[in-house]
């Protein structure tokens, strides 16, 4: 009875938001807020390539962009910034070796669902940084940037 409830439930919350538009992620403010963060702490920064920025200070050279929490992007993520050095993930402000999973794609779900319905909010963004051996330490100002459907 209560499976039936929720799917009842479930059902019509979707149709109510059938007759709104698919919402978007909001990556050129993402891409602003990387870009205040990166001068903030004395990067000289430029666009560079598709939703990228690249920062540099002294021997210093970053390449950071934001990473889908669909994570399909990786390969081609890490391929690109291997002319600069290995890749790592700024998530919920701490830096990762490997992309998180579970939590930011289950996040974008229910963000996305909700924006449906008009209720929007926002969440931790995951931005892929390509580092160069010049760099001695990861910045960590930004590491919290959120993103936000629309």
């Amino acid at each position: 009875m209560c499976i039936v409830a929720i799917a009842v439930t479930t059902l019509g919350i979707k149709a109510f938001a059938l007759n709104r538009a698919e919402p978007q992620e909001t990556t050129a403010a993402y891409l602003r807020g990387l870009d205040a963060g990166l001068r903030s702490e004395g990067f000289a920064t430029r666009p560079y390539m598709a939703n990228s920025i690249l920062a540099t200070r002294g021997p210093c050279v970053l390449r950071a962009r934001p990473f889908s929490p669909y994570g399909f992007s990786r390969a081609s993520i890490e391929s690109k910034g291997a002319r600069i050095g290995p890749t790592q993930y700024a998530y919920e402000g701490r830096w990762r070796n490997d992309p998180p999973k579970i939590k930011p794609l289950t996040i974008f779900y229910v963000q996305r669902e909700l924006a449906r319905l008009g209720i929007v909010f926002d969440v931790p963004g995951i931005t892929a940084v390509s580092v160069s051996r010049g760099c001695r330490e990861l910045p960590v100002r930004w590491t919290d940037l959120t993103i936000r459907l629309q």
